[in-house]
């Protein structure tokens, strides 16, 4: 299907990937750039049998190389480069990669023991690896992306393959022990590519703006693949950051972007910290805004197009769907607060009993067409408790009404936190696994930024053990950022139904009712949620720390530093507060005026 554009776009010099000041990449010149890693595939002898690993944080090379399989029938997977060492090397044990594309500054991550080929995706001559290449271990043979391809002659690409072979394998956030890799196959990539254009009205005048990690399938999927299939400009100008807003409202404007892909947390920020630069999104070019990843909290959804003056369409899926299935009408203010209907494919609700229930009732959300996966790679037990009969249990409790879709819960208690798909699953095995606890719990509260922020319940083995912090950073040596738990509670014993599970709800009634207890000394609460939001001991926070003292006080834990002090003393921050604030003792004066 990709196949069909190649003799238009090869020799196009129309804008395929503006990387911002990085530069810009033409159809012409990514097409040339594609038939050189073509030959580099001839060259190692990758055919349409095998499959490659990409770990990278380069975003054009990351793009390029999944674009270049895909057009020669090599299945791809995307690793995320932030994934911890045990996982990653897991993940590479069941895939068995004939090729790992990697950075060099991420090699570090691969087990010593493995002997899998690898080709650094960074450039040899890159002053600021120098210093790296004597920690870089011993692997087999390692060769540079660039210095290769550049002494390649082009060969065409050849698309042969069948439609129901693998086209990628992307893995969800399972437990460690267990990555579960999900199959996708061309004909469910194609037909789906084809369902996101005729939603989002895309065609060759397109302009697509999406920042989100092409390892996710929000990124690359409706990034980079979706722009390439309509023929359409990718706009990947930085990743996102809180003080990069107004660059970003800015860029939307003056690049006359026309499609905005996000996530209801990068819409969250955007509303809170972009109010200066509405004017921007109002006067742009804007067709539509579309939110994935994570329900819309309809009073956000509301809220931003009043505010903005844009519609926003909800998007409804799993990895395991290619992205979508359900999706809001443009405009529709009766879709606000659900998640549409069904396009190109079928819905439906069904009970315990797996009977289909009636308008109105609750009952889980499942899925059926074309856009389905295959499957979990290598995990048919784990295919056939998701996928029956060819339905896909999404495990997501909904209602309906007159054909639209409102979900309601979550028949597993996954948590979705800044647009990620967490299971408390893997925090629950990795807490349990420490010495000194005895048994622990991971769940979800609601966050009006993040959507959810993860909370843990602990009960340690010995009283004086272990201290919230220490918590944190065993978190943080073995999942990845946005896995961290936000808060700590210590239990001394978790309350069990009679069948022995958990009862989060139980935990949440306590924490909510301690979490109000004020402290008389303004200061002293200051200086313990610094330390552990920030992760530093106590005894170093005084009232001049600050973002230069604080390594981990960085744009980000800034917000979130503002979010927390304002549940804790039941205070709102307003923007211009917030750009006043340079050290804890600013934080200190501003508190005090309102509590």
């Amino acid at each position: 299907m990709l196949t069909k554009y190649m003799d238009r776009v090869k020799n196009s010099e129309k804008i395929f990937i503006s990387m911002g000041e990085n530069g810009d990449l033409s159809y012409s010149e990514s097409y040339d750039k594609m038939e050189k890693i073509t030959s580099l595939f001839h060259q190692l002898n990758i055919g349409e049998d095998d499959n490659i690993v990409i770990i990278s944080g380069r975003d054009v090379e990351t793009s390029l190389l999944f674009l270049a399989s895909l057009l020669n029938g090599i299945t791809v997977s995307i690793v995320d480069s932030e994934i911890k060492s045990e996982k990653l090397n897991n993940i590479l044990t069941l895939l068995k990669p004939k090729m790992i594309f990697i950075d060099d500054e991420l090699i570090t991550m691969l087990n010593k023991n493995f002997k899998f080929p690898i080709f650094s995706i960074s450039d040899e001559k890159e002053k600021s690896l120098k210093k790296f290449l004597h920690k870089i271990p011993l692997f087999s043979k390692k060769k540079y992306f660039y210095n290769e391809i550049n002494a390649l002659l082009k060969s065409p690409m050849n698309f042969k393959s069948d439609l129901n072979k693998t086209a990628y394998i992307l893995f969800t956030s399972g437990t460690s022990s267990s990555p579960k890799g999900v199959e996708i196959t061309y004909r469910s990539l194609f037909n789906h590519l084809k369902t996101l254009q005729k939603v989002y009205s895309l065609d060759q005048n397109s302009k697509i703006m999406n920042i989100l990690e092409l390892s996710h399938a929000d990124g690359m999927i409706q990034g980079p693949v979706l722009a390439w299939f309509s023929n359409s400009t990718l706009y990947r100008p930085f990743k996102f950051r809180i003080n990069k807003i107004e660059e970003l409202l800015t860029l939307i404007h003056i690049q006359k972007i026309t499609h905005f892909i996000t996530v209801p947390t990068m819409l969250s920020l955007i509303y809170k910290l972009g109010e200066s630069f509405r004017h921007h999104i109002k006067e742009s070019n804007l067709h539509s805004i579309s939110s994935a990843g994570a329900l819309l909290d309809p009073i956000l959804w509301k809220n931003f197009q009043k505010s903005f003056s844009k519609s926003i369409i909800n998007v409804y899926g799993l990895t395991e769907s290619v992205v979508g299935g359900l999706f809001t009408e443009l405009g529709n203010s009766n879709h606000i607060g659900t998640v549409g209907k069904p396009i190109d494919c079928q819905a439906k609700i069904v009970n315990d009993l797996n009977q289909e229930v009636s308008d109105g009732e609750v009952g889980e959300v499942l899925l059926y067409g074309s856009n389905i996966m295959k499957g979990y790679y290598e995990n048919p037990e784990a295919t056939e408790n998701i996928i029956k009969d060819g339905w896909l249990y999404t495990g997501d409790l909904a209602t309906r009404e007159e054909g639209i879709y409102k979900i309601v819960g979550r028949k597993k208690d996954i948590i979705l936190t800044g647009g990620f798909t967490v299971y408390p699953e893997e925090i629950i095995e990795l807490l349990n696994a420490h010495n000194e606890i005895v048994e622990a719990t991971a769940f979800g509260l609601e966050n009006g930024i993040w959507g959810e922020e993860i909370v843990i319940a602990i009960v340690k083995k010995r009283v004086l053990s272990l201290s919230e912090i220490d918590i944190l950073e065993y978190c943080r040596e073995h999942l990845e950022s946005y896995k961290i738990p936000k808060k700590v509670i210590f239990l001394d014993s978790l309350p069990k139904s009679r069948s022995g599970k958990v009862i989060t709800s139980q935990i949440k009634e306590h924490y909510f009712n301690n979490r109000d207890e004020k402290s008389e000394d303004i200061n002293k609460k200051i200086f313990e949620i610094a330390s552990t939001h920030f992760l530093i001991p106590l005894e170093q926070i005084d009232i001049n720390a600050n973002p230069d003292t604080i390594s981990s006080w960085d744009s980000l834990g800034h917000l979130e530093f503002i979010s927390l002090l304002e549940d804790a003393f039941s205070i709102n921050f307003t923007i211009s507060e917030m750009l006043q604030i340079e050290n804890i003792k600013d934080i200190i004066r501003i508190i005090k005026k309102k509590v």
